[in-house]
Order: C-alpha cells, then structure tokens, then sequence
C-alpha cells in the first residue's frame, strides 16, 4: 500500500509539473537569468537545477544564497535568496507537500492524542514566528514545521468525518438522519458564507487593515485571531462538508481540475508575455 501511495502521488504531481517546466523553459531564453547573473555561483546553479527537476528543496531554496568565497550560506531574512531564481515560483508548496506525503504512511499509524500533540508543536512555531516578528512570507510559508499543523489537521478532520459518517449511518430512524443532515447543509452553508465574507481586504470593505485598527484600539478583535477563528472553524466543518459531497459528481470534478489549475495557471499567464511582450 505505500509504494502504491507514493506511485499514486507521483503520478498525481510530477508529469503536470514537468510539461509546466518544459514550457517555461523553451519560452524563456534566459529563464530567470540562470545563465548570466552573476549573482550566482555554481554551486548555487547546481542546487537551482536539481530543485527545479525534484521539486523537493524548493521551500529551502528561499532560505539559502550564494555565499561571497563559494558555496551556499543561510541567510535569515530571505535577502537576497537563490529562491528568487526558480521557476515554478509556486512549486515551492509541491516541496512542502511532498515532504508531507513521505512522512503520511507513517503518520496515519499514529493515535489521535499523538498527532495532537504535533499539530500543537507546529502551532506553537508559528506562534514563536509572529512573537518574534520574523518574516512572516519566509518563515510562515516555506518552513515546514510552522505549515505541518495544517497538513497534520487534515489526517485528523478526516478521522472526524469517518466517526460522523459511522454514527450518521447507525441512526435508525429516517427522520433522525434528515434531521441530523439538515443541521449538517446549514452548518456547512455558513461555512461557505464566512469563507466567501472572510475579511481578505476584498471588496466587502471589511479588510485586515480594518482589523489591525481595532487591535491598535485594544480590541479583542486581531487579524491573528480573526485568522485562527476561521481556520478552527473551517477544521470542524470539514468533516460535514466531505460527508455531504464525496459523492456528488461535480465536486469530484472540480476537485480533480483544482491542481492542474493550481500548477498551470501561472504558467498561462507569463508564457503569452514572454512570446508576446517578451517580457513578465
């Protein structure tokens, strides 16, 4: 079952990714100046190539740069980084999901009380990263142990919905399961409406600057919190969520067509820039 799980997986990531990488290479010229910069030094090449064709080491290549006598050195702020220089500049979450799925077939033997111990752990890192007012675009994103939380609730949500889906399908009686899938369509109703109206400094006028001002007024009410509300909120309804749809044949569909988009979306963006305006 795990060699078939990381055959599925590879499968899944790595043909639609290269066909991504093949195009942006034959249209760039000089894709990122990885010929001529003379920021970077060989060694720094040789890492950019190997990340670029395994994926994984994209998320470290916004942590390392060429250092001054040779070689690759770490540098805290993301200055200045040879993550810069890649070329799926959204590939750097693959590597992060990658080193996910490697782990997976050992993470599902765990307990529950065990993956909650790490999602804490993961929380209480990305906790350290806003108390210490490090970069929150490099340390929030591409360091793996802050994001584990969120990979490691996912394993977690889906054991809920098996509990609810088991208790779900043990009520007698008929009108117990409408009366229970009522509650679960309006639960996930609000869910859909608080995450169409999350406040992401849209249109609806009620964005994260909107909140820094009340935090500023000491308010209880902090982008943090507001964001870690949502997310909580989002966890608990997963679980309805996939209960209802698993079988609806339109959500299978756009789920499936999710990360091709994901993965190609920049791709048809700057490949008609590069052909036509020569530029990105």
């Amino acid at each position: 079952p795990t060699i078939k799980f990381y055959t599925n997986r590879f499968l899944r990531i790595y043909p639609l990714y290269f066909l991504a990488l093949i195009i942006v290479f034959i249209t760039q010229s000089n894709p990122k100046g990885l010929l001529t910069d003379t920021f970077l030094n060989k060694e720094s090449v040789l890492f950019l190539i190997l990340s670029n064709i395994l994926i994984v080491g994209q998320d470290i290549a916004h942590f390392i740069g060429p250092d001054p006598h040779g070689g690759l050195k770490f540098i805290i702020e993301g200055n200045k980084v040879i993550g810069s220089y890649l070329l799926m500049t959204v590939a750097w979450t693959l590597s992060l999901e990658i080193i996910f799925y490697l782990l997976v077939p050992f993470l599902i033997k765990f307990k529950n009380r065990t993956l909650l111990y790490l999602i804490l752990a993961s929380f209480l890192i990305r906790f350290g990263i806003y108390q210490y007012e490090l970069v929150y675009d490099l340390w929030g994103r591409y360091f793996f142990p802050a994001e584990f939380c969120f990979f490691l609730s996912g394993i977690v949500s889906f054991r809920l919905y098996k509990m609810l889906s088991s208790w779900f399908f043990s009520l007698k009686k008929e009108y117990d399961k409408q009366l229970v899938r009522m509650f679960l369509e309006w639960f996930c109703v609000l869910l859909i409406m608080v995450t169409i109206f999350y406040p992401y400094n849209g249109p609806w006028g009620f964005g994260l600057d909107q909140i820094n001002i009340a935090a500023q007024q000491n308010s209880p009410v902090t982008h943090t919190s507001v964001r870690w509300g949502y997310l909580f909120f989002l966890f608990l309804g997963m679980p309805s969520l996939f209960l209802l749809t698993k079988d609806n044949k339109w959500d299978k569909f756009l789920g499936n067509l999710a990360f091709p988009i994901f993965i190609i979306h920049l791709t048809s963006i700057t490949t008609p820039l590069m052909i036509f305006f020569k530029e990105v």
